[in-house]
């Protein structure tokens, strides 16, 4: 989400570069409405500084107006570019590209275990591989299964997990990867604990 300075600049910047813009179309008064609600939002961010939480909602209401009419310009851009790449630079508005593709990643060379913080659980950290998004951990109790498909699992955004409900005095097997854009995982070798 952005902040309320970087609306404010986001929505002068497409007003300034969509006025005099050739290759779109827009309903009379649309841009100016917008630029009207920005100066809008201006006054009342100004206000909001040392004012009470009325004053505060007020802004956060013209905030919701601005966004909503940003939205609206932006979905006219978009379907009258037409997936014209340059047509949607033009326009001031900030681009999202696409996230990078990351098939797989190596297995993690090593997991820290930890036991004992609280009754029954034990915290796994998997070290942290900053382009994946998802954390994948298997844990399974001794003697584990040779598939690992009959593995507990939990798949966390975090590279630190608690898992809860074990038994105190269980061996409990461990590994964990990372999940790639292709869903592939490999897995690290067997880590041992003993829950407390």
């Amino acid at each position: 989400m952005l902040s309320d300075s970087e609306l404010l600049k986001t929505v002068k910047n497409a007003v300034l570069n969509l006025k005099d813009n050739k290759g779109y179309v827009f309903t009379e008064g649309k841009l100016t409405d917008l630029d009207s609600k920005a100066t809008e939002l201006t006054d009342a961010i100004a206000k909001s500084i040392n004012g009470g939480r009325l004053v505060v909602q007020k802004k956060n209401d013209v905030r919701l107006e601005v966004e909503f009419k940003l939205s609206d310009i932006a979905k006219t851009v978009n379907l009258q570019a037409n997936y014209n790449l340059a047509m949607l630079e033009s326009t001031g508005l900030p681009l999202i590209k696409e996230a990078e593709s990351y098939p797989e990643f190596p297995a993690p060379k090593m997991l820290k275990l930890k036991s004992g913080i609280a009754h029954g659980e034990i915290i796994v950290e998997v070290p942290v591989q900053k382009k994946t998004r998802i954390y994948c951990i298997y844990h399974s109790k001794m003697p584990a299964a040779a598939e690992i498909k009959e593995w507990n699992h939990i798949l966390s955004t975090k590279h630190k997990a608690t898992i809860t409900g074990l038994t105190p005095g269980d061996q409990i097997a461990v590994k964990a990867g990372y999940v790639g854009t292709n869903g592939k995982i490999n897995l690290s070798e067997t880590f041992t604990i003993y829950v407390q």
